[in-house]
């Protein structure tokens, strides 16, 4: 389970960055895609259960190498609705922004979540 956890991190590290590519290409654009926003929502839910699969692994007396990967996996779940709570304006290119600088931030922590948890 712990390779499991371990490849879906890094998985998902790559699924929120096309996200991300995707969100920046809307908010150029000046529009925002239902389909953007159900994304975003999976990508949401796709975190969430990586966050359980850890909590599993917690569990069961698996460890991390680092403990700030607990910091770090906490706060990977707020990027993305955070992002989505600041473009809840009604403006589409603020939308499109704000998924954009949440999916980022998912970005940036989860890779180092990755780094600090083998």
């Amino acid at each position: 389970m712990v390779t499991a956890h371990m490849r879906l991190g890094a998985a998902l590290v790559v699924v929120v960055a096309a996200g991300a590519v995707w969100a920046l290409v809307c908010a150029i654009r000046g529009d925002a895609s239902p389909a953007l926003r159900a994304f975003s929502r999976l990508c949401m839910a796709a975190l969430f259960v990586q966050v359980i699969l850890g909590l599993v692994l917690l569990a069961t007396g698996h460890r991390p190498a680092d403990a700030l990967h607990y910091v770090y996996g906490g706060v990977v779940l707020l990027c993305i609705p955070g992002g989505i709570a600041y473009g809840a304006t009604g403006q589409v290119r603020r939308e499109a922004w704000g998924l954009f600088f949440g999916m980022v931030a998912a970005i940036l922590i989860a890779a180092r979540a990755v780094g600090t948890g083998g």
